[in-house]
């Protein structure tokens, strides 16, 4: 055999030649593959050695078990059908993973490390590492799988079509993890381009090319990734809190739109299913989103009834909640509730440390003074121009609706037609968005 690396780590080689690479490298002498194989050394040269690759000069199954385990790699993949079921191992593991079961997710991670204490099989190494940091990233271990994910990008560039989509797939998740939207969406488009190929394609990208999508106010976009993933998710047989969080996504994306019915017809099934698995964040989302839907249609009070439900399901304090009374309070403000001033009032206090929120509720105080020449220059000036930054286009739309039409009371018409051409404008980006696929 020659010396190099190349043709050492060679998948093709033989097992024995694999064991004896691996036995040299670890400065082992061959007695102490014969003491665990109960031969002598004489045996192991000659099975080394046997270029021929005579039936007589090969280890047996159980042989070959043994030596594993004297190394410590038991579970290591060497020959060609190791490794075919090493690789569906991987992908058991992986759907322990994305089903959340971590225990038994850990468990496997443990058991397939062997992958990684033998020089061989480099692609199914380099697979373990990749779903090694989706488990990070479920434990919420964002530094490690950040750490991990750029050591293996070099690698990652050229190797087989498989795995540079799991590449793409997992740190696209990761970047939108950091909130890092674009590299994330370029990530996701890579996966996209390769499964497109004929690499098998996970349902989970459509939802995360939504997620993009939605990011960047593309909810036409957004509404397709959510359709195609649709079938996959919500089933008539089983209940997933995926497929929940996806009738949200979806009811949420057709309300930005316009479309209050089909938003509607959703969330009937999602607040069903939600309720029959006593899912609790799932049930609050749908509730809010009931309330945002009955807001476009400008039915206040039904909007309102339905936020104030849905605080009973969200946990204090988070943005899910920080967003819930926001609305709540939007439909104060715009039914001139006596209740409004003491909203806004808890709304400035409950988002104190969040730029976001803290402007939001602050730009409904001025909506309450619309009429005021400072609180038509604070929306127009601060307001909007935020909103169309963050890509949060449907909120832009609203305080454009509310500027055009105090514009046009107070006979200000070119200041109205302003805000109506920039109302075009945005309502096409969230035709197209800013993005492009």
């Amino acid at each position: 055999m020659g010396n190099s690396k190349d043709i050492e780590y060679d998948d093709a080689l033989c097992i024995e030649d694999k064991l004896r690479i691996i036995r040299t490298e670890r400065n082992l002498p061959q007695s102490a593959f014969a003491e665990v194989c109960g031969c002598d050394s004489a045996t192991i040269s000659r099975i080394e050695s046997n270029e021929e690759r005579n039936a007589h000069y090969r280890y047996s199954a159980e042989q070959v078990r043994a030596i594993k385990g004297f190394l410590g790699i038991p579970n290591a993949p060497l020959s060609d059908k190791e490794m075919v079921l090493f690789k569906k191992q991987l992908y058991n593991w992986l759907s322990e993973i994305k089903a959340e079961r971590i225990n038994e997710a850990r468990v496997l991670h443990q058991e397939l490390a062997d992958v990684l204490k033998q020089p061989f099989a480099k692609d199914l190494s380099l697979m373990y590492r990749l779903f090694e940091i989706r488990l990070l990233m479920k434990e919420s271990n964002i530094d490690t799988a950040s750490h991990n994910i750029e050591q293996l990008k070099a690698a990652a560039e050229s190797t087989t079509d498989e795995i540079k989509y799991h590449y793409n797939f997992t740190a696209g998740s990761l970047c939108y993890r950091q909130r890092n939207i674009d590299e994330a969406f370029r990530h996701y488009q890579e996966a996209d381009r390769i499964a497109e190929k004929g690499y098998k394609k996970e349902p989970t990208l459509y939802l995360n090319l939504a997620l993009c999508h939605m990011e960047h106010g593309q909810y036409v976009r957004t509404a397709i990734m959510l359709g195609r993933a649709y079938p996959s998710f919500v089933r008539e047989d089983e209940i997933t809190v995926q497929g929940l969080s996806l009738m949200n996504q979806l009811a949420d994306c057709y309300t930005r739109l316009g479309d209050t019915d089909s938003a509607m017809e959703i969330l009937d099934k999602c607040l069903f299913d939600a309720k029959t698995i006593k899912h609790k964040t799932c049930i609050g989302f749908a509730l809010h989103n009931y309330g945002c839907a009955y807001f476009v249609a400008k039915d206040y009070q039904k909007a309102l009834d339905c936020f104030e439900d849905a605080f009973e399901y969200l946990g204090e304090g988070n943005w899910a909640y920080l967003e819930n009374l926001y609305y709540k309070a939007r439909c104060l403000v715009a039914t001139k509730s006596p209740r409004r001033n003491e909203i806004l009032s808890q709304g400035a206090e409950k988002s104190k440390g969040n730029h976001e929120y803290e402007l939001l509720f602050n730009s409904l105080v001025h909506l309450a003074t619309l009429r005021e020449e400072s609180s038509l220059q604070y929306i127009e000036g601060t307001t909007i121009p935020f909103l169309i930054e963050k890509c949060k286009y449907f909120k832009a739309l609203d305080y454009c609706e509310l500027l055009e039409v105090q514009y046009k009371k107070n006979r200000q018409e070119m200041n109205s037609l302003r805000v109506s051409a920039l109302a075009l404008e945005i309502t096409k980006r969230t035709m197209k968005g800013g993005l492009t696929t």
